[in-house]
């Protein structure tokens, strides 16, 4: 793999300076700045491939430079200081050696990228990494690219992440958007970490993820919860609205927002109400009678249906319709097929 930046050690008077570096036959353009006693941070204009101990050549002097590392990412001045007293303690050190020394100036590394430059393959890198990992070192991510962090840092995630969770929960928080842990961490929600550090507090019970929101269990409800609750179904029931959304119970119910996405975000929760698309939602026992009538459908007349037969079957309109196939769609439940379903329910 081909960087832009290198530390590599050579002697020079000078704390800054350009100057032209022979690597084989190439002759490159190249910044140096000091970092240490004989260790430079060289950047070159365009990305090289260049491997551990291979020796450049400064000028017409030819100063020889040895290359120790790549510049893996942007390094302040304490972390500098750091991989410049690991160069100095550890002059030869094996990859998976290296992938564990810099987990003290990194919280992740990504071994993958340092194959070339040190000359392993990657087979033979998860093997020593998973040795690592055995040995408690660290705490192997991701096999692909090779990710790790330290244990150290794989305890104060966890830690974070629980104090997190106690913080929303004292505050009575019903739902949070997945995307404020993933700020709060500082770690991608699509990243392997991500997953496996949710899933181990999602089997302990601490929360659910539905809809990309984090839904905290509830203990139980108030009764001006439950006399939410049972408006929203007495309002459904008497507009005939088995499809329904937030602003049509906005309009008719009396309620308050607030009232009416707490009291919804609680039947979600307790698989009440299905949540169709971001603004349509319908309550599973309406879902199970017309997942009923499909494969009744199915049984006696065929696996193909379209709009005009559905409505009829249904007594639905138009604009519930839609969601509700579209939903079925999305869950395998049917397909298109030009302007019909393939009802794939099984009879």
């Amino acid at each position: 793999m081909k960087f832009n930046s290198f530390f590599i050690a050579l002697q020079h008077e000078e704390l800054q300076f350009t100057g032209r570096v022979s690597v084989g036959d190439s002759h490159l353009q190249a910044t140096f700045t000091r970092v240490d006693t004989d260790l430079y941070t060289v950047h070159f204009k365009q990305q090289v491939l260049l491997r551990h101990h291979q020796c450049i050549r400064l000028g017409n002097r030819e100063i020889p430079g040895d290359v120790r590392l790549p510049v893996l990412s942007k390094y302040n001045k304490r972390k500098l200081r750091k991989i410049a007293r690991i160069l100095q303690n550890h002059p030869d050190p094996q990859a998976d050696e290296m992938v564990r020394l810099l987990l003290d100036v990194d919280r992740f590394i990504e071994a993958q990228c340092m194959l070339e430059f040190f000359g392993v393959s990657h087979d033979e890198m998860l093997k020593r990494l998973i040795k690592s990992e055995l040995r408690g070192e660290l705490k192997l991510i991701e096999t692909l690219s090779l990710l790790v962090t330290s244990q150290d840092n794989l305890t104060l995630i966890r830690q974070s992440l629980r104090e997190w969770l106690e913080t929303k929960q004292e505050k009575n928080a019903r739902a949070v958007p997945l995307a404020h842990l993933e700020s709060h961490l500082k770690i991608p929600g699509a990243s392997l970490l991500f997953r496996y550090l949710l899933f181990s507090e999602i089997q302990a019970g601490a929360f659910r993820i539905l809809d990309d929101q984090i839904v905290f269990p509830r203990q139980g409800l108030s009764e001006k919860e439950k006399e939410n609750i049972r408006l929203i179904e007495e309002e459904v029931q008497r507009q005939h609205k088995v499809v329904f959304s937030i602003d049509d119970l906005l309009h008719t119910s009396g309620l308050s927002y607030p009232s009416i996405n707490s009291a919804l975000w609680y039947l979600l929760n307790e698989e009440q109400v299905v949540r169709l698309n971001e603004r349509d939602f319908v309550f599973q026992a309406d879902l199970s009678r017309i997942v009923n009538r499909l494969k009744k459908f199915k049984r006696n007349q065929g696996d193909m249906i379209d709009i005009p037969t559905f409505r009829e079957m249904t007594t639905l309109s138009r604009r519930a319709i839609i969601p509700l196939m579209e939903y079925m769609d999305a869950r395998q439940m049917t397909t298109r097929i030009g302007d019909r379903r393939k009802i794939l329910l099984p009879v």
